[in-house]
């Protein structure tokens, strides 16, 4: 027993040392650099343009998130494509031609290699002089530069142009092309191949040159500038995807803005980089088999690099550097909405995941918004839910089946169709999603038309026609009318049930807020923020029993 006991001792002491700690800064040095998902999946493309004022630095990001760089190129507009025949038209390049379309085939006669970038720049200078009326350009493949000759559609078209500038060159000239890791740099200007790069254990990336005396220069895709350098990956083999490799104190930055509006008070400001740096630190992997940490919309949080990001802005990010919300010493995903309409909501009511305490319902004092207001039809909700492949046939009823406790909000609805069979939506986010069109958030009543009799399913199923039945209460005998609304039956197991009346085929459905109501409200932070509270308050009052921590790992 005691032999027993000692090995158990050994097992717990070895747990302790080697289990993650979820607030060791070891655990968050790798998150202070944000890999943002820019382009991929089904958009990515043949060739990523950018834009650097001066050129740029070549190379790729080791392990600790080192940038190594490996070449250095002036041009200012270019394009990074795979290593196939693509196609330039104006600023596109594609895999397929177009009207106008100019081919850049991808084969190319070979010299070298070299241990310098310096060394391959001098042996491209000889060859331009030996061989004057082919394009030339220099490469970087696993640690050696070469210089590449011409630009053919086939291997064989470049072994036989090998073969044929080999005399000249003075040197067995080998070939280069279609290789998977290997990705190609395009002048845009001009459409020709400015230089080659192949990691096969990195990936390919990019920053702006910074000139002395001149201000922070950012890169460009498209209209849109972002801060630190861009990734290329070709994740599946094919199309090349844009990944901005950025730190976090840029990446809170560029959400801030977008995600709240940037003329709302510093401390509304405050609230939303904290939030957005734990929701951050906390979901940071959520697109790790995509190749990146997170995207740069909604699924994650929406981020556009350098947008409306102002003074205000960046002091919001700068002043709480590091911070996080955290519960217990952990931090928590603070997620966010726009506004509670006057309750927030727990998470188990919201998705149905197990109740944590700092997502406890909050009375809402500081939001206030206008109330919204549908009308919908059982025709048009048919169509709707049938359109959403909800299995329901032609509605005949629509009522709230059950409230949340406290905080009122709806946690199901009940639609009836006429063959007596009923559609339950359950968890308040469940509601609000499948009744997007309608409703903005869970916070919401629905009546029908007038003149609706009000009916209770009793024990077998059946539905009893309540009008003209009575109700006992406080003072006595209450007779219910026929037009009753609002009625709920608390059963023996204190289930609260909200019958409606049988409806005349229009609903007319009323709330207040927008989103799942989960977390900080956005308009409840901005007020609070005009009465004096700080981003360390507000955040305190929207998520029970936190505090706010500094990460001193991401700082």
């Amino acid at each position: 027993m005691k032999k027993r006991l000692a090995i158990l001792l050994i097992f717990a002491l070895l747990f302790t040392l080697f289990a993650p700690s979820a607030t060791a800064a070891a655990d968050y040095s790798k998150m202070r650099y944000v890999r943002v998902g820019l382009i991929y999946g089904n958009s990515a493309e043949a060739g990523i343009n950018a834009l650097a004022e001066f050129g740029y630095r070549i190379g790729y990001f080791d392990a600790a998130n080192q940038f190594i760089q490996v070449a250095a190129i002036e041009n200012r507009f270019i394009s990074v494509a795979k290593d196939t025949t693509v196609y330039k038209n104006g600023n596109d390049i594609s895999s397929t031609t177009s009207s106008g379309a100019v081919a850049i085939y991808n084969y190319h006669a070979q010299s070298g290699s070299f241990e310098t970038p310096e060394a391959a720049d001098a042996r491209l200078e000889e060859l331009r002089a030996l061989l004057p009326d082919q394009k030339l350009f220099t490469a970087y493949a696993d640690g050696k530069y070469y210089v590449r000759i011409g630009a053919f559609e086939t291997v064989e078209q470049a072994s036989a142009a090998a073969a044929e500038f080999s005399a000249v060159a003075g040197e067995q000239l080998g070939t280069a092309g279609g290789d998977k890791n290997c990705f190609t740099i395009i002048d845009m200007n001009t459409g020709e191949i400015i230089f080659e790069v192949t990691f096969t254990a990195a990936y390919p990336a990019v920053y702006p040159i910074q000139k002395e005396g001149e201000s922070y220069v950012f890169l460009k895709n498209g209209t849109t500038r972002y801060p630190g350098a861009f990734e290329f990956k070709r994740l599946t083999g094919s199309n090349v995807s844009l990944i901005n490799v950025v730190e976090m104190q840029d990446y809170v930055a560029g959400i801030l803005p977008n995600e709240m509006s940037a003329s709302w008070p510093l401390e509304a400001l405050r609230a939303q980089a904290i939030c957005a740096r734990g929701y951050a630190v906390t979901n940071f992997n959520r697109h790790a088999s995509s190749g990146f940490n997170l995207c740069a919309t909604d699924d994650c949080q929406v981020y556009r690099g350098r947008t409306n990001v102002n003074d205000r802005v960046q002091q919001a990010a700068d002043s709480t550097a590091g911070m996080v919300a955290t519960y217990k010493g952990t931090p928590i995903s603070t997620v966010f909405h726009s506004s509670s309409g006057g309750y927030t909501e727990s998470n188990s009511n919201v998705w149905g995941s197990a109740a944590l305490e700092y997502y406890t319902p909050v009375k809402d004092i500081y939001t206030t918004t206008s109330p919204w207001t549908v009308t919908v039809t059982n025709a048009e909700l048919t169509e709707y839910l049938q359109g959403k492949n909800y299995k329901i046939g032609n509605i005949v009823d629509f009522y709230v089946s059950e409230f949340t406790e406290p905080a009122g909000n709806v946690y199901s609805v009940t639609f009836v169709d006429d063959a007596g069979e009923t559609l339950v939506i359950k968890k308040c986010d469940s509601v609000r999603i499948a009744l997007s069109k309608y409703v903005k958030s869970p916070r919401f009543t629905v009546t029908s038309g007038s003149g609706a009799s009000m009916y209770i399913n009793d024990a077998n199923g059946r539905v009893t026609d309540t009008a003209g039945l009575a109700v006992i209460t406080a003072d006595g005998v209450q007779q219910l009318p026929s037009s009753i609304q609002n009625v709920a039956i608390i059963d023996g197991s204190s289930s609260v049930t909200s019958p409606k009346g049988t409806s005349n085929g229009t609903y007319t459905i009323t709330g207040t807020g927008w989103g799942h109501n989960v977390g900080m409200s956005q308009y409840g932070a901005k007020a609070m923020a005009e009465q004096g509270f700080s981003g360390e308050d507000i955040i305190r009052f929207y998520y029970t029993g936190t505090e706010v921590t500094v990460l001193s790992a991401l700082v």
